[in-house]
């Protein structure tokens, strides 16, 4: 790949990782506090479920994440502790039906803001 395609691309992954915190900063207190179903959307939106229960943001923030992870693997980079890889990882246990003790919504959108202000692992080195 071209230096400076490279370079047009790592600026794009960018934009997207900050707009998608930007984003989850906004929503996620608001669920932390009202339970409002974020984690169940998409491919992790179990069987039993109706679309009208999850929250309106919850298949454009899947995408978000998804959109993060998918701009990293096209530049090789790792996607292990990203913005995207968090918000995923949280989606997963939220539609873990097997696992009887799954933090509920209030509790994963907690985690993930605590994550996102705290220990950095979201701001995975482009480079």
């Amino acid at each position: 790949m071209k230096a400076t395609r490279r370079s047009a691309l790592e600026h794009q992954l960018l934009v997207t990782e900050t707009d998608f915190r930007a984003r989850l900063l906004a929503i996620l207190p608001r669920a932390a506090e009202s339970g409002e179903v974020l984690f169940l959307a998409g491919r992790f939106l179990p069987s039993n479920y109706r679309e009208s229960w999850i929250s309106p943001d919850a298949n454009e923030l899947l995408a978000a994440a998804d959109d993060c992870l998918v701009q990293r693997e096209a530049l090789g980079l790792p996607v292990e502790g990203t913005i995207g890889a968090l918000f995923l990882a949280a989606c997963d246990e939220a539609s873990d039906a097997g696992n009887h003790d799954r933090r509920g919504p209030r509790k994963l959108a907690a985690s993930l803001l605590s994550q996102l202000n705290g220990s950095g692992t979201h701001r995975k080195k482009i480079a």
